[in-house]
């Protein structure tokens, strides 16, 4: 115990001297070193023995490697999944409602802090080019977890308990959640200035009627950040839903997309190496695989500048 506490001490003199983690190098064990020593892998076992895994069989992939630079100077200690709200992070809240809906198997994809991102008995991947790679990236550093059905997240939502549970219940080969009431809300949406993931629909509502979100019965025909708000027909939230055959439509696409390895620009992105998940999405659309909408009315927040992380705390509960 004498000699943990030299060495914290010695570790801390340097860490207050330097203020830079990198700086310690060979004074600190890996994090999986921590893992082996307070038995992570007999936890996870345990969990996939005796917790409950529900109907949906469905692996959850968390993309949160990106560095949140909009929610500066929130972000600038913490990644975002980190961020807490009335107690909570987001990551957590979001691993309890996939916990509520039996989705268990969770695989998380880290970039920006990496360190810190060590809640237990998740599976972790790592995106150290975060910086300079887009989310189609991120999500490929975890290509050994892409098996079987896949539930795909952006790092930086919150959603109602319903939204998901309807998303699991779609038996589309990739289905997506479109919020459609981005046509009431665009008028005050606008003016706010942020990049917005819009989809075109082939079936949409008619702007200014009532209707009720039905199930899978729409498919997307555009999807992307630059795509006019006046042809806009609903708003992707970050959720999607890939089949055991849509996954691998999903591999084979991008396993395609890496050997022609284009230089150029893929859809709105630069080049694939910088491509969010949504050029993914216009490349499955382009060759003619459909891509389905869940439909929903809200029931969800992006957490992705400061006024977002302000509605957040006003909004929810503890």
């Amino acid at each position: 115990l004498r000699g943990a506490v030299k060495g914290m001490q010695q570790t801390l003199e340097v860490l207050q001297r330097e203020r830079c983690i990198q700086s310690l190098g060979d004074r600190i064990v890996p994090l999986e070193e921590i893992y082996r020593h307070v038995g992570v892998s007999e936890v996870n076992a345990y969990e996939a023995e005796f917790l409950p895994t529900g109907d949906s069989q469905v692996t959850a992939v968390i993309i949160a490697a990106g560095s949140g630079k909009a929610l500066l100077p929130l972000t600038e200690e913490r990644p975002t999944c980190l961020l807490d709200i009335k107690g909570r992070s987001i990551l957590e809240r979001q691993l309890e409602t996939l916990g509520t809906c039996g989705v268990h198997d969770v695989v998380v994809v880290r970039g920006y802090k990496k360190e810190m991102v060590t809640l237990p008995g998740i599976r972790y991947y790592d995106n150290d080019r975060y910086e300079e790679t887009g989310e189609l990236r991120s999500l490929f550093a975890a290509e050994g977890a892409l098996q079987g059905r896949i539930l795909f997240l952006y790092a930086d939502i919150l959603f109602d308990q319903a939204v998901l549970e309807k998303l699991l219940r779609s038996e589309a080969d990739v289905a997506i959640v479109v919020d459609r009431a981005w046509m009431d809300q665009r008028d005050r949406m606008l003016p706010l200035a942020k990049p917005m993931d819009l989809v075109v629909t082939k079936h949409p509502p008619r702007f200014g009627h009532r209707f009720l979100p039905t199930e899978d019965d729409d498919s997307v025909r555009r999807i992307g950040q630059r795509i006019s708000p006046d042809e806009a027909t609903g708003e992707f939230i970050g959720m999607a839903l890939f089949s055991e055959r849509g996954v691998r439509l999903l591999r084979e696409t991008y396993a395609s997309l890496s050997k022609e390895s284009r230089g150029g620009r893929f859809h709105e992105a630069d080049s694939v190496d910088q491509a969010s998940f949504t050029d993914m999405l216009q490349e499955l659309v382009n060759g003619g695989h459909a891509v389905s909408c869940v439909n929903i009315y809200k029931g969800w927040l992006e957490i992705d500048t400061f006024e977002d992380y302000q509605r957040a705390w006003a909004e929810i509960r503890k």
